[in-house]
């Protein structure tokens, strides 16, 4: 078992312990494995099965600008984001 799994499912263990509210949309994303994020799919997955309606939602990411287009700049933490831009 590699070591992110294992912290994925040590985080999946915490997460249902949590009382949630019943919700109708949440917002999640799609995990980077490269940036070593956690698997939000097996938070996603619990949700689901504890509310079966609910309906996920995702931000809307455009892979080809972000992966070398420069579309991408370091917060004041250093984690590397997506700019936003407006039009």
């Amino acid at each position: 078992m590699r070591k992110e799994q294992r912290a994925d499912d040590l985080m999946l263990i915490q997460f249902q312990t949590i009382e949630l509210p019943h919700i109708h949309h949440l917002l999640s994303y799609w995990p980077i494995e490269e940036n070593n994020e956690p698997n939000t799919h097996l938070f996603n997955d619990y949700i689901e099965f504890k509310n079966p309606a609910i309906k996920f939602l995702y931000p809307k990411t455009d892979f080809e600008k972000t992966g070398d287009g420069g579309h991408r700049s370091k917060c004041r933490y250093g984690v590397s984001e997506e700019r936003l831009e407006y039009s």
